[in-house]
């Protein structure tokens, strides 16, 4: 199991017990919610465990201290780069984005930097989640 996968399994399981905890009436839920939540923001993809620990805090209404990543977008995407977007989480190479999209590797790279601009990140995993918190994805 990779280092991130091990974070994501913590932050699951943190947030299965603060569950329990808060629906058994122990105040230290909100502290293993708490630890799950810092757990969650360090990773670089953190997918459904992510959403999955959002509604744990709405249910019993804990604010979140969300991280940098999912503040507003700086400007909204354009159709192509919402193209581009959909293919990041994939395995494809920009190569193969590319030639699926039917343009040129220059316009991939382009639209990527674009991506990761408006969505305030500066790597391809950044993006995915970025895009993630915000339901672009």
């Amino acid at each position: 199991m990779s280092t991130g996968e091990q974070r994501l399994a913590l932050a699951y399981v943190l947030t299965i017990c603060g569950d329990t905890l808060i629906d058994l009436g122990d105040p230290a839920g909100h502290a293993l919610l708490t630890e799950a939540r810092s757990v969650i923001n360090r990773c670089p993809d953190p997918g459904i465990a992510d959403r999955y620990l959002s509604r744990i805090e709405s249910r019993h209404n804990v604010a979140a201290a969300r991280s940098a990543r999912a503040e507003a977008l700086v400007e909204q995407l354009t159709a192509r780069e919402t193209a581009v977007l959909r293919y990041l989480p994939t395995k494809m190479s920009q190569r193969e984005i590319a030639s699926e999209l039917y343009v040129s590797l220059n316009t991939v790279k382009t639209h990527s930097s674009a991506i990761y601009r408006k969505l305030g990140v500066d790597n391809r995993k950044a993006a995915v989640q970025a895009a993630r918190d915000h339901q672009l994805l």
